[in-house]
């Protein structure tokens, strides 16, 4: 009881062997509410459940965590278009991109993840459905040129 919960993570630093038990007893759980081969007997199912043990998890709110990334992005960048290969922070990139797939399913009518909440939050930091294309080096030139308003000839 020195945490005073039985909520105890898979990946538990703390104590790794006490993690790998907790998680092997859900799996046995999960296993038995299946109806297939189970270790788990009803007197320790129950036994567990008087302590408070936690049966299922929720894993990290990792669309939370990416979210916080990408304001911390935008207040260094000044805006959200984090490359798709963002070699600072790949899975940021990958979110990024995986966001736009879920805004294109979803204005297409397919199910998807985006929720009108995490729309909205989105589109309060100012996030494009609609990545930026990378500058390559002619896109560089093409803007230098307009910002110029200079005419240059093309070496091509």
């Amino acid at each position: 009881a020195q945490t005073g919960h039985c909520d105890v993570p898979q990946r538990y630093a703390g104590n790794p062997s006490l993690g790998r038990w907790v998680n092997t007893q859900r799996l046995q759980q999960r296993l038995r509410a299946e109806g297939k081969k189970s270790d788990m007997t009803e007197e320790r199912y129950r036994k567990l459940t008087d302590l408070g043990f936690v049966w299922y998890v929720k894993g990290p709110d990792q669309w939370s965590d990416r979210f916080q990334e990408l304001e911390a992005y935008r207040a260094v960048h000044g805006d959200c278009d984090v490359p798709s290969r963002y070699l600072p922070n790949k899975r940021l990139g990958r979110w990024v991109s995986f966001q736009r797939t879920q805004y294109r399913l979803r204005s297409e009518g397919r199910h998807t993840h985006l929720t009108e909440e995490r729309l909205e939050l989105l589109e309060s930091v100012g996030f494009k459905w609609v990545g930026a294309k990378r500058d390559t080096s002619r896109n560089k030139f093409d803007a230098a040129k307009a910002k110029s308003k200079v005419k240059v000839e093309d070496s091509e």
